[in-house]
């Protein structure tokens, strides 16, 4: 069962990943919190499954918060050592 868990929560953070990469605004940090809400909204019991005390500890193996973070701030030229604004 808790390979099966564990392979459940890989394939929602998959899913995720995606949600966050999809181009919305042409800001990719925009992008990325927007993806990540949707994805919240849309998938609201997977979203809590994957964040609960049982299978958060999956969820920070796949680690691809870091991998994600490092592919934007290469998308960004501008982002050495600072924080752009975005006004909504």
């Amino acid at each position: 069962m808790t390979e099966l868990e564990e392979e459940i929560v890989k394939k929602a953070v998959d899913l995720l990943y995606k949600y966050m990469i999809r181009e919305r605004t042409g800001d990719p940090w925009l992008d990325h919190g927007m993806g990540y809400v949707m994805f919240a909204m849309k998938e609201k019991h997977l979203f809590r499954a994957v964040n609960d005390d049982n299978h958060i500890v999956y969820f920070k193996k796949y680690g691809f918060y870091m991998e994600y973070t490092d592919e934007l701030s290469f998308r960004l030229p501008s982002f050495a050592g600072v924080i752009r604004r975005t006004h909504l």
